[in-house]
């Protein structure tokens, strides 16, 4: 118990300081309205949790997953300025060779929230087609609008038409995005596609979806819809909603010597070496930071 307190201890110290010293570097900007302490907490609850699957004989991630993947899974975290606290990221164990790692991705109330802080969208309303209820899709100079009544007479998992999400933007204007049934089912198993798996025989047999995909069906297609949405709001965004005013970088006062090692294992390090300026080499910047 003690050997997993101070690994819990040493690794949350160990995003701190990686997250001060891209600060101080003036290579990262966290917005305001986001509490880092918190967020790291709440993560570790989470990865307490979590367990491997079926090819890690479900072991605890914090036993199996490489330190360095954990601390850069926090870090990246951090940096989208998502928490696991209100569902808009989530954990995963991932085998990777001889070796698990742990990865993180963004849910679809993570892509809203970026959405709302780079973009300025005001909201975000979304719906579920069924066959046989009215649903008319106009277009002007290429900006659609949709005209849907609902039916709970029609409401069917296995006759759902599509999805639909409108999005108003800052500006009061609204954009209507939509996709069909076949479209959100391309999206859920378009990561089973390889040579011998095309998508057409993936489609026709749908042995691959999964359970969660029948038993939320209509939820599941919102989120689809949602998701392709959110897409591109986030990539045309810029950083100017959390960039704060130019001012000059501090001068760097030290460069860490980090060394990350599994609990019982090994023990992590961290070593301030004597003062000079900073020069990060690729083994401190770690995977990808």
């Amino acid at each position: 118990m003690s050997e997993n307190k101070n690994f819990k201890e040493e690794t949350i110290k160990l995003v701190n300081l990686r997250i001060k010293e891209l600060q101080d570097l003036g290579m990262l900007d966290i917005p305001s309205d986001y509490s880092v302490g918190n967020a790291l907490q709440y993560a570790w609850f989470k990865l307490q949790e979590l367990k491997g699957g079926a090819n890690a004989k479900y072991a605890p991630a914090l036993e199996i997953c490489e330190p360095d993947s954990i601390v850069f899974s926090l870090v990246k975290m951090v940096t989208d300025g998502l928490t696991v606290a209100k569902s808009q990221c989530y954990f995963m164990v991932r085998k990777a060779g001889n070796k698990f790692n742990l990865d993180y991705g963004q849910e679809y109330q993570g892509k809203i929230a970026l959405a709302k802080r780079y973009s300025g969208i005001l909201s975000i309303d979304h719906q579920v087609v069924y066959n046989g209820e009215h649903y008319e899709v106009k277009c002007i100079d290429g900006i659609k609008s949709i005209e849907h009544q609902p039916d709970m007479d029609k409401f069917d998992y296995d006759q759902i038409k599509g999805a639909y999400c409108v999005v108003t933007e800052k500006d009061d204007k609204k954009k209507a995005f939509e996709l069909s049934m076949q479209q959100i089912e391309i999206s859920w198993l378009y990561q089973f596609v390889d040579k011998d798996n095309p998508i057409e025989k993936l489609l026709k047999e749908k042995t691959r979806l999964k359970s969660v995909h029948s038993a939320f069906k209509p939820q599941m297609c919102e989120k689809a819809v949602i998701n392709y949405a959110m897409k591109g709001y986030i990539n045309r965004s810029n950083d100017s909603a959390i960039i704060p005013e130019k001012k000059e970088l501090p001068e760097a006062k030290e460069t860490l010597s980090i060394n990350t090692k599994q609990p019982e294992k090994k023990t992590l390090e961290i070593k301030p070496e004597e003062k000079k300026p900073v020069e990060i080499t690729k083994e401190e910047e770690g995977p990808g930071y």
